[in-house]
C-alpha cells in the first residue's frame, strides 16, 4: 500500500485531474517561493498587438491575429511540478506524447503520430513526428526524449506520478523518431499517462537536483508546444507568442493575451465590451445575460465535475458520532432535493447523478448503469430516523440520539465556490425539516485540504470534486484506504476505508481484461452507493463564453479533462480568427 501512496503523490499536488476549469485551484502550491520575473525582452503592453515584419520594402505587413482571453485565476507560479495553473497554460507551451480527444478524451496524436503495444502488453512502440523542436532549439528526438524520461524516473518525488514510468524496465531509441518503451508489468493506464506526462528538453533539466525540483522558477518555460511565454505581469496578464518553428502547422493566432480579473462581473463586462474574446469558467448566473447577445456564444460542457457532500467517517479526528450511522446518512440523502440544487444553485446548468465516482454522460463506459440517484423523500427520511431511535424528546424541533445528544452537525462549504453557500443554505433548510440542525460555515480551500484532510475536524462538507479520466485511478486517489490514511496527499475527505471495496477496486485497477475491469469497477461503485461515504449532490456543467465576431471555434466539443476548456491545445489550434 505504500507503493500506492507514492503512485498518486504528485497527482495530489497537481489536482489532476483532477478540479477542472470549473473550480478554483484544488491543490496548494508546493512550488517556488520567489515571484516569477518578467521576461528579459522589452515589455509589450497587454493592449498592444504584435508587429509583423516584412522583407519586401513598400509592402504592408499582414495584420497580426490576436486572441484575448479573460480569466479569474492568476498564475500561481511557473514551476510545472508545483503550480496548479500549469494545468491551464501548460497545454499550449508543453507537449505530451498523446492528446485528449473528444468526447471521451480518447488518446490522439501530439508528439507521437502512431503507437502500438505488444501482445503481452509490456512493450509500446511509439513513432514521433519528424522535425519537432523545443522552443530553445533542442531537437525532439527519440534519444533526447529517452534521456528526459530517464532523468524524470531518477527523481523519487516525480517518478510515482505515472505507472508507465515507475514500472519502466527499459527504453530504446530504434531510430531518431521511434521509441520502444518496455514495462515490468502490463500498464492498463499507459495511454492515460501519456496524455498528462509532458516532455521537456533535457538540456534544461539534467543538472536539476531532487531538492531543487519544486524550487526552480522555470521562467520562461521551455516546451515543444505551439506557443512560448514572452511576457508576464503579475496580477495583470501573460503574453503567449506563436512559435514560427512549430512543426505541426502554424498556430492560428500570432499572439494570445491572457488577462486576469479580480471579480466575475468585471470579466463579463470585458467580454460584452469586446475587450476580451474568450472567458474561462463563468458562473451560471451570467448565462442568461450572455446567451441572447448576437455576438456571444456560451459554450457548455455537461457534468464535468460534481458537488459532493462529504461525511467525516475517519477513525480519528473530531465529529458527531451519529455521522457514522449509515441510517443517518441515508436519511440525509433522502432529505436532499438534488434537482432543486441544480435549478436554484446552478440555475439549471448541471445534472442529477447517482452517488458514484463520476457523472454520466462523460464516463458512460466506466459508470455503473444500474445505480440511480436517491429520490427526494423527506417522509422516508423521517421514518428512517424514527425507526433508528432518533426522536425529538424535548420538542425543540431537533432530534436526539438514543443517549440524548442533539443531531446538530457542522456543515462546511468552500468560500471560493459561489454556489456553495446557496447549496449549504438549501441543505440546512431540508435537514431542519427532518429534525437535524446544522451550523453552516464557509472555509477557504487551504483549510479544506490541510485542516480537514489532516485534522479530520468536521461533520459534513460540500466539496467540488474533479473527475479523473480513469475511474479506478480516481477512486484509488479519493476513496481508498491509503488515501484515507495519507492526509492531504490523497483526496479522501470522508476518511472512509472499506475492505470489500478495496478488493474490488484494486482488481479493477490492475485488470487488463476489459470485462474484469468493468465488473469490478461496477461492483466497487455499488459499494460506494450503498455505504454512502459521500452524497453526489449535482454534476456541474462547465460554462465558457466567446465572441463569435472575433473567433470561431470549430471543435464539436472539449475533453472534460482539459482544465482550460476552449483555452487548450486542440480548440486553439483549430480556431479560426475573424
Amino acid at each position: 500500500m505504500q507503493k500506492k501512496l507514492w503512485i498518486l503523490l504528485a497527482l495530489g499536488l497537481a489536482g489532476m485531474l483532477i478540479l477542472v476549469a470549473c473550480t478554483p485551484a484544488t491543490t496548494p502550491s508546493s512550488g517556488p517561493t520567489k515571484e516569477p520575473v518578467a521576461a528579459t525582452k522589452e515589455p509589450v503592453a497587454a493592449t498592444e498587438e504584435p508587429s509583423v515584419a516584412t522583407e519586401e520594402p513598400g509592402v504592408e505587413p499582414e495584420e497580426p491575429t490576436v486572441l484575448r482571453v479573460g480569466w479569474m485565476e492568476e498564475v500561481d507560479c511557473w514551476n510545472r511540478w508545483g503550480c496548479q495553473s500549469y494545468w491551464v497554460w501548460g497545454d499550449l507551451v508543453y507537449d505530451t506524447l498523446l492528446g485528449k480527444g473528444y468526447p471521451n478524451c480518447e488518446p490522439t496524436p501530439r508528439l507521437a503520430k502512431a503507437w502500438e503495444v505488444s501482445e503481452d502488453g509490456l512493450t509500446w512502440t511509439i513513432e514521433l513526428f519528424e522535425g519537432e523542436t523545443f522552443s530553445d532549439g533542442t531537437p525532439v528526438t527519440a534519444s533526447n526524449l529517452i534521456e528526459w524520461i530517464e532523468w524524470y524516473n531518477s527523481m523519487e518525488s516525480l517518478r510515482y506520478w505515472f505507472h508507465s514510468v515507475y514500472s519502466m524496465e527499459s527504453l530504446e531509441a530504434v531510430d531518431d523518431t521511434t521509441i520502444k518503451w518496455t514495462t515490468t508489468e502490463p500498464s492498463r493506464v499507459f495511454l492515460v499517462d501519456q496524455r498528462f506526462f509532458s516532455m521537456g528538453p533535457i538540456t534544461q533539466w539534467r543538472d536539476v537536483a531532487e531538492d531543487e525540483i519544486y524550487e526552480l522558477e522555470n521562467y520562461p518555460p521551455v516546451g515543444s508546444g505551439p506557443y512560448v511565454v514572452t511576457e508576464y505581469e503579475p496580477g495583470s496578464h501573460v503574453i503567449f507568442d506563436a512559435r514560427p518553428d512549430f512543426a505541426r502547422g502554424d498556430p492560428p493566432f500570432d499572439r494570445i493575451i491572457w488577462r486576469f480579473y479580480s471579480n466575475p462581473d468585471a470579466l463579463i463586462a470585458a467580454l460584452v465590451a469586446g475587450e476580451i474574446d474568450l472567458t474561462g469558467q463563468i458562473g451560471p448566473e451570467h448565462y442568461d445575460m450572455l446567451v441572447d447577445d448576437p455576438n456571444i456564444e456560451v459554450f457548455e460542457r455537461v457534468a464535468t465535475n460534481k458537488y459532493e457532500l462529504e461525511f467525516n467517517l475517519a477513525a480519528e479526528g473530531n465529529k458527531h458520532p451519529a455521522i457514522e450511522d449509515l441510517t443517518v446518512r441515508r436519511a440525509i440523502d433522502y432529505a436532499i432535493d438534488k434537482q432543486q440544487i441544480i435549478d436554484v444553485a446552478l440555475l439549471g446548468h448541471g445534472a442529477v447523478c447517482p452517488t458514484n465516482w463520476a457523472c454520466p454522460p462523460n464516463m458512460t463506459n466506466q459508470v455503473n448503469p444500474d445505480l440511480t440517484a436517491t429520490p427526494y423523500d423527506p417522509e422516508k427520511a423521517k421514518q428512517l430516523l424514527d425507526e433508528a431511535g432518533y426522536v425529538d424528546t424535548d420538542e425543540d424541533g431537533i432530534r436526539e440520539t438514543p443517549d440524548g445528544q442533539p443531531l446538530e452537525f457542522r456543515l462546511f462549504f468552500q468560500l471560493e465556490n459561489a454556489p456553495g453557500l446557496t447549496i449549504a443554505d438549501q441543505i440546512s433548510g431540508w435537514l431542519q425539516e427532518i429534525g437535524i440542525a446544522t451550523d453552516v460555515e464557509g472555509i477557504e480551500y487551504g483549510m479544506a485540504t490541510e485542516g480537514i484532510l489532516n485534522g479530520r475536524d468536521f461533520d459534513m462538507m460540500i466539496y467540488s470534486m474533479f473527475t479523473d479520466p480513469d475511474g479506478a485511478t480516481h477512486m484509488d486517489y479519493t476513496i481508498s484506504c491509503w488515501a484515507a490514511a495519507s492526509g492531504d496527499v490523497g483526496r479522501n475527505y470522508p476518511g472512509w476505508c472499506n475492505e470489500e471495496f478495496e478488493e474490488k477496486l484494486y482488481t479493477a485497477l490492475n485488470a487488463l481484461d476489459p470485462e474484469v475491469f468493468k465488473d469490478n469497477m461496477f461492483e466497487a461503485q455499488a459499494i460506494i452507493n450503498r455505504e454512502i461515504p459521500f452524497i453526489t449532490l449535482a454534476g456541474i456543467n462547465n460554462l465558457q463564453a466567446y465572441r463569435t465576431d472575433e473567433v470561431e471555434f470549430t471543435v464539436e466539443g472539449v475533453c472534460h479533462e482539459s482544465e482550460g476548456g476552449l483555452f487548450s491545445f486542440y480548440p486553439i489550434m483549430s480556431a479560426v480568427p475573424k
